[in-house]
């Protein structure tokens, strides 16, 4: 099944089986964006994080204002891994949590 109707399906019945489908089907996403980070204390927190994005996108996905769950998917997870960059890294500036949120992607 795609993942629009896998995150459809999943909003009418809530099975707790297709949540881990959708999470288990966007891990290699999260991976990808956090591989940059692999071996620093906070990439368990990252990749946390990352679960949370796709938690959430389910959450508030709308098929009908959302045609692509991927893209929305993809959206959620960089902005909860972004947060959680700045929280481990109060320390940086503006700009150095930019530079650090490119590589995200």
């Amino acid at each position: 099944m795609h993942h629009t109707l896998k995150m459809k399906s999943y909003k009418k019945n809530h099975s707790k089986k297709l949540l881990i489908e959708l999470i288990t089907e966007f891990k290699p996403m999260i991976l990808k964006m956090i591989g940059k980070y692999r071996g620093r204390h906070y990439h368990q927190d990252l990749y946390n994080s990352g679960i949370i994005g796709i938690i959430e996108a389910i959450k508030h996905f709308n098929p009908e204002t959302n045609p692509t769950a991927y893209k929305y998917v993809h959206m959620y997870i960089k902005g909860e891994i972004m947060k959680e960059l700045h929280n481990q890294t109060d320390y940086m500036t503006k700009e150095e949590i930019i530079e650090l949120a490119k590589k995200i992607t």
